[in-house]
């Protein structure tokens, strides 16, 4: 097998089992927790991507440094100044809703 069929064959495995949900940068703003060597850091949420048949899901987060990264959900809280504006839920929760109307389960 050459190379870029393999290359192919392992794309379209993906496709089938991963589900990949891209955000737009709607200021939103989070900041690592405590537990992980990342702590304190912050940026915008890009996307989540899950296995399918998975209830779990990571958020894959635009870090202000430049560096994309994912995180578990739980890892993440809205920051500071976030917070104040508009006292939202965990990030868990403001996903998940996003996602059942992306993928029309709402």
């Amino acid at each position: 097998m050459r190379i870029s069929d393999k290359k192919r064959a392992i794309s379209e495995l993906v496709a089938k089992f991963v589900e990949v949900t891209l955000h737009d940068g709607d200021g939103v703003r989070w900041v690592v927790g405590p537990g992980d060597k990342r702590a304190g850091q912050s940026g915008t949420v890009i996307a989540t991507i899950g296995l399918r048949h998975s209830s779990g899901y990571e958020i894959v987060l635009k870090l202000d440094s430049g560096k994309i990264d994912c995180f578990a959900p739980m890892q993440l809280y809205p920051a500071p100044q976030q917070r104040a504006v508009e006292r939202s839920a965990p990030i868990t929760n403001n996903l998940a809703k996003e996602n059942e109307v992306i993928n029309g389960e709402a």
